[in-house]
């Protein structure tokens, strides 16, 4: 893992041409207040921009960190953003966000121009600058570009900015769909119509899995980088990495740029496994399991160092206090019946038990709260333990009963104090836990699923993972909860199920308090 790419489009300050930034701003401030459509990429920057010294500052402290950076302008197409600026230059300027500039228009590479001599005066990019050219929708329908062939104005626009980069000492690096063969966008003909240093970003495999796509670009003497790379459904990795002319891979978030949303979507996860996957020339696809228990492990350090506090797994001197819930639960640890979605847990430990150095007492059976309105309600809606103690933390070890849709709330903990005041912690399904026989981090299987391939439990850790006796697999997460008021004694814990729409019912194994 070393680099980095940061798409720039109005997320820098321009100050040859600080009308894009005011634009960019403007637009964005009233799609948030519903008097426009969302801006397309309008989360970048948060919709707004950063100053050069701010860009200058994540720069200088990725490369303190050994990071090579390297810039991405969108140009030719994704150029919403100088197209609302620059309306005269829109291949087609109906449209709503016109999502490519003319190339045959004399403004439309000035523009360019001016931008990439402020990208490399702020970047001081070691060797590229990646140029976008993806997914150009429009193209040949304005008066200038009419009756042009779609590859000679794609290739046009290619050598130009081409030409301009190696005046200044830069390569050039492009995505590669335009010129592949299957997408119906394309002008593959183009493919022969330019220079063959160029670096491509091969990011549409994963319309082709049965097909090693790279083939097409690396017997042109293309080198390839395997762009937006997610090992959940990337094929066949380890022979078509080693192939001459492959020389990396780079994972893309396309979300904003938080832990929050990072996490959401897996891409922290996915950023540790295949950076691991592309370091080592040893990956097998059949490491996979091996190689998530080695990644699951490190999350609980990775969220620690990104907020601050102390790993809960690291604490010295702790002293924990697991919660008995013999006499509180609701449901056997096997239900056959369907009425909230079969379930075997017959596998777990059962009594004081250690579960990655946390004891829990994991009795005979489950907490299985459901809402009061479902039809033929068999579960209680709320379920209250003892508890009667201080606690800085406390660990919840819980699954549901079956999936959701992704950040559906499954149910609720309500912490009441002695005081009588409270604190509510929400749960969510892909979030805070998954279905009980899921295994932790295994991939949603279809390519729509690519940009967020894990079904995302970023808070919580796999923390018991196990079998049925029919072979099914089993997953418990551990979901750590740090107590705002840590001097005032914890009267009990609610365990409520949710009012959503979902069948997905939280069930509850275990919690202990951390001190």
């Amino acid at each position: 893992m070393n680099t980095i790419f940061l798409q720039v489009t109005a997320g820098m300050q321009f100050d040859r041409r600080p009308e894009i930034n005011e634009t960019w701003e403007r637009e964005n401030r009233k799609a948030a207040e519903g008097k426009v459509p969302p801006v397309p990429h309008g989360q970048l920057g948060g919709g707004s921009y950063l100053t050069k010294q701010e860009v200058r500052d994540i720069v200088e402290y990725a490369r303190s960190y050994g990071f090579e950076v390297i810039p991405e302008i969108q140009s030719l197409s994704h150029v919403e953003y100088l197209t609302m600026t620059y309306p005269e230059i829109a291949e087609r300027p109906e449209d709503t966000y016109p999502d490519s500039y003319c190339p045959l228009h004399p403004e439309s590479h000035q523009i360019v121009f001016d931008m990439i001599d402020e990208v490399i005066e702020v970047f001081q990019p070691l060797r590229y600058i990646e140029m976008g050219h993806d997914e150009v929708y429009t193209m040949g329908v304005c008066e200038r570009c009419k009756g042009k062939s779609r590859a000679e104005l794609y290739a046009l626009d290619v050598n130009k900015i081409y030409d301009y980069l190696k005046s200044k000492g830069l390569g050039m690096m492009i995505w590669s769909d335009m010129i592949h063969t299957f997408r119906p966008y394309g002008c593959p003909d183009a493919i022969d119509m330019i220079p063959k240093d160029i670096v491509m970003m091969d990011f549409i495999w994963y319309f082709r899995t049965r097909e090693d796509i790279e083939t097409r670009l690396l017997d042109k003497g293309f080198k390839v980088i395997m762009g937006n790379f997610y090992s959940s459904h990337y094929t066949r990795f380890a022979a078509r990495s080693a192939r001459e002319g492959v020389i990396g891979a780079e994972v893309s978030t396309w979300s904003h740029a938080n832990e929050r949303d990072f996490g959401r979507y897996g891409k922290l996860y996915d950023f540790i496994y295949s950076a691991n996957m592309i370091w080592s020339e040893h990956y097998s696809d059949e490491l996979r399991w091996t190689m998530d228990r080695k990644v699951a492990a490190l999350m609980p350090e990775i969220r620690a160092r990104l907020s601050g506090r102390t790993d809960p797994f690291r604490i010295e001197g702790r002293t924990y206090q697991p919660l008995d819930l013999t006499g509180k639960t609701t449901a056997s640890l096997r239900d056959e019946t369907g009425a909230k979605g079969r379930f075997d847990l017959t596998g777990l430990p059962k009594g004081e038990v250690a579960l990655k150095g946390i004891p829990f007492h994991i009795a005979d059976g489950v907490i299985l709260v459901e809402a009061g309105d479902i039809r033929e309600p068999g579960y209680p809606s709320e379920v209250e333990v003892s508890m009667g103690a201080k606690a800085d933390r406390l660990i919840f070890l819980h699954t549901c009963s079956s999936d959701a849709p992704p950040r559906t709330p499954v149910g609720r903990y309500e912490v009441v104090y002695a005081d009588g005041t409270t604190e509510e912690v929400s749960v969510q399904y892909g979030w805070q836990l998954a279905e009980w026989n899921r295994r932790h981090a295994a991939p949603l299987a279809h390519s729509a699923h690519r940009h967020g391939g894990y079904v995302g439990t970023y808070p919580a850790d796999p923390m018991w993972q196990g079998k049925t006796p029919a072979g099914e697999d089993v997953t418990l997460y551990g979901l750590e909860w740090v107590n705002p008021h840590p001097g005032t004694e914890i009267r009990a814990i609610r365990i409520g199920a949710s009012e959503s729409a979902s069948d997905a019912a939280l069930m509850v194994v275990g919690i202990t308090g951390v001190r």
